[in-house]
């Protein structure tokens, strides 16, 4: 897996403790928006970098107050 990752030259982030009860707070959208674990890991991990959540799951634009920059493609 390292050296898949390593070809694609992309950054790696661990998870720590401390990010998966950050990504609770996204948990009260859960049923209303359809949040998986791999969704709010996303959200968490953006706003702990101060980024733009990339996604092609367009719900994600009706979630208010995130806190996050959200990008559709597609």
């Amino acid at each position: 897996m390292r050296e898949s990752l390593a070809k694609l030259e992309l950054n790696v982030e661990s998870w720590s403790e401390e990010m998966a009860y950050r990504s609770a707070e996204f948990t009260r959208f859960n049923k209303s928006h359809g949040l998986s674990l791999g969704d709010r890991a996303c959200l968490t991990l953006a706003k702990q970098l101060h980024a733009t959540a990339v996604t092609s799951d367009r719900t994600w634009r009706r979630i208010p107050a995130l806190g996050v920059p959200i990008m559709i493609f597609r």
